[in-house]
């Protein structure tokens, strides 16, 4: 994977953003439980936008951050 197009972005609490131009693209929504933890909710969001040849990949524990970056990612592909 060429590291000039991939990133990893991190959330904090409820905060997401993603930098994403007009136009299409793709996100998939991977979901899993760790039984033993004590939150065992697992997510891995990975998204691309058309034409573009990497991803970006968000991990979280927390339901609450998948849904904002869900939000955040549609907002910025309906600039």
């Amino acid at each position: 994977m060429n590291e000039h197009h991939s990133a990893l972005l991190h959330l904090e609490e409820e905060e997401a953003t993603c930098t994403l131009p007009a136009g299409q693209g793709t996100m998939v929504i991977r979901t899993w439980s760790e039984e033993g933890h004590e939150q065992p909710f697992r997510a891995r969001l990975t998204f691309s936008d058309a034409g573009d040849e990497g991803q970006s990949v968000i991990v979280t524990a927390d339901p609450e951050q998948v849904l904002a970056a869900v939000r955040a990612w549609l907002a910025q592909g309906l600039r």
